[in-house]
């Protein structure tokens, strides 16, 4: 699948295979060019998908551009959750369970959803799902490879 494949590269250009995570440190560092590079390579395949897609996606629900986890307002938090939504990666409604942390659908129902419906999850992928830590009020603890990126790609980098 190209999550994964976008995962593994993302761990051999940082030296990380052998961890196979990525620590804040590694994903601040990524090139430019690098992170175009996959960008063009999800948009090229298939134009619903890559981190430009998901950079216009952020600042239509509101987020900041360059923003890191420590400066957020309760507002990003609430504009967090509209653009988890809008991609595809959060639905309230859902049932918290062992399956769904906190409405967050994991990576096989988000794949199943845009495959069964084409109109699904419009910049949903890349993501990788990783631990999604929450507090009582919905504040992220951490978040995912991708939201990283997102976070503090969007700003610096040409997507």
């Amino acid at each position: 699948m190209a999550d994964e494949q976008t995962s593994r590269l993302m761990l051999n250009i940082a030296k990380r295979e052998e961890q196979g995570d990525l620590e804040y440190d590694d994903i601040k560092s990524f090139s430019c060019p690098d992170l175009q590079r996959i960008d063009q390579l999800w948009v090229n395949a298939d134009n619903r998908f890559g981190f430009s897609v998901q950079k216009k996606i952020w600042i239509s629900t509101g987020n900041r551009l360059g923003i890191e986890l420590g400066e957020w307002t309760d507002k990003d938090y609430e504009n967090y959750f509209r653009f988890a939504e809008a991609v595809g990666w959060y639905d309230e409604k859902l049932n918290i369970n062992e399956k769904h942390s906190r409405g967050f659908l994991d990576n096989k129902d988000l794949i199943k959803h845009i495959k069964e419906n084409s109109g699904y999850g419009k910049g949903g992928l890349p993501h990788q799902q990783t631990s999604l830590l929450f507090f009582a009020d919905r504040h992220l603890k951490s978040s995912t490879i991708s939201d990283h990126i997102i976070f503090l790609a969007f700003s610096r980098c040409n997507l």
